[in-house]
This record gives structure tokens, C-alpha cells and sequence, in this order.
């Protein structure tokens, strides 16, 4: 048993020395897009204008059970961006990451950094973007899970249940899906825009970015 599980004040340390860190096995995919201000984004098809193509890569990390975390992460990066550049993938190249299909099939260990995007909510409150900057990576979940406890201890975190988030409740989460569809349609395409409402409105932003599978489902059918 860790000195977190027994002594309160171990316990406190851990937690802020863990937040922002994930654990999990990982996803990756690539497709080149076409993204113009204030329209909907759209897969670059062979014919499109190479001068509007654009490649985009996507990362979803799924927590260890042992973690605590249940909240899958997604991250959609822009290679053209210093976010992919300065941070993600200089963390994997670091790492000795040569190419991408490496990481299939792999586990990880991540920070979530400040990506380096700021925008204002609704309220006018600043909001800061983050991103994953890969610390580790395994080649099993075994080895994930005791990289893990050598670090954490074999107990989950205390407190949140979900990726920075408050517990998850499922009534209240299903009251904030109701709003979805009217938010993405007011949206009207704008993904800057509809990011700063989603951030605004509480208790959707509790549950729900741009980024969740949920929002990116109605904006395929708007």
C-alpha cells in the first residue's frame, strides 16, 4: 500500500504532482482537411487545391483502469502548428519517435501543456488551450501499469473520476446534451466560435469541448 493510500498529507502531494498526467493506451490516425475561417471543416480530397490542404493528426489516449481517469482524451493538431512541432511531436521525436505508425499500438504516458491557443469565452474570461507532450511510451499495458504504480502507487487517485473534470454526473450530463444541438447549429459552422461557447456555458462545459465525440457527431450533420 502507497504512504498516499494511509497519510492525508502524501495523498494531497500526489494528487498535485499527478493532475495533468495520463496514463493509457493510444490512438493515432492522420487525414489531410480543408479549413477556412468561419467554415465547417472538410477532408481534402485527390483533386482539391494543394494550397488549401491541410494535415491534421489525431490523438486519443483512453486511461488505465488503475488510473482512476474514465474520460477518453482527444486531441486534434494541425501539423503546420508550433503546438505539433514545439511540443507534441518534438515529445515524441525525443522519445526516438521516427514515424507515426510506430505508435500504434502503444501505451503512454502524457502531460496536458498549455497548447499555446488562448481564446475568450461568452463571459470574456481567458481560456487556454492544452495538449499532450508525451513523457513515456510502452509497448504493453503491463508495462504502463507498473510504470504507473512505480510512480503513483497501486492505488487510483483520490478524488476526480474523470480527466480534470468534476464526477461525473449522469443526469446532469444528459440535461447539458440537450443543449448541444442548438449550440452547434448557432455555431454555424465556426469551430472558434463554437469552442467559446461550449467554454461559456456551464454545466456543459463541465462535460463537453469541440473535441468530444458527441459535438463533432452534430457537427457532421449540421
Amino acid at each position: 500500500m502507497s504512504t498516499a493510500t494511509l497519510d492525508p498529507m502524501a495523498a494531497a502531494v500526489q494528487d498535485a504532482e499527478s493532475a495533468g498526467q495520463i496514463f493509457g493506451s493510444l490512438e493515432v490516425e492522420a487525414a489531410f482537411v480543408i479549413l477556412k475561417k468561419g467554415e465547417r471543416k472538410q477532408p481534402w480530397h485527390e483533386g482539391d487545391s494543394l494550397d488549401e490542404r491541410q494535415t491534421e493528426v489525431t490523438f486519443r489516449l483512453n486511461p488505465l483502469d488503475i488510473s482512476g481517469l474514465t474520460k477518453m482524451v482527444e486531441r486534434q493538431i494541425l501539423s503546420n502548428s508550433r503546438e505539433w512541432s514545439a511540443i507534441v511531436w518534438e515529445s515524441l521525436r525525443n522519445l526516438g519517435v521516427k514515424a507515426l505508425p510506430e505508435l500504434r499500438g502503444k501505451w503512454a504516458h502524457v502531460a496536458m501543456v498549455k497548447s499555446g491557443r488562448n481564446w475568450t469565452n461568452r463571459d470574456g474570461e481567458p481560456v487556454e488551450g492544452t495538449t499532450l507532450k508525451f513523457l513515456a511510451l510502452f509497448n504493453t499495458e503491463a508495462e504502463a501499469v507498473q510504470a504507473y504504480q512505480n510512480q503513483f502507487g497501486s492505488q487510483p487517485r483520490s478524488g476526480s473520476s474523470s480527466n480534470g473534470a468534476l464526477p461525473a454526473n449522469d443526469a446532469e450530463k444528459n440535461t447539458a446534451m440537450q443543449f448541444l444541438p442548438a449550440l452547434v447549429k448557432g455555431a454555424n459552422g465556426d469551430l472558434t466560435k463554437l469552442a467559446q461557447i461550449l467554454a461559456s456555458m456551464s454545466p456543459v462545459n463541465k462535460y463537453f469541448t469541440v473535441d468530444s465525440p458527441e459535438v463533432q457527431a452534430l457537427l457532421q450533420v449540421s
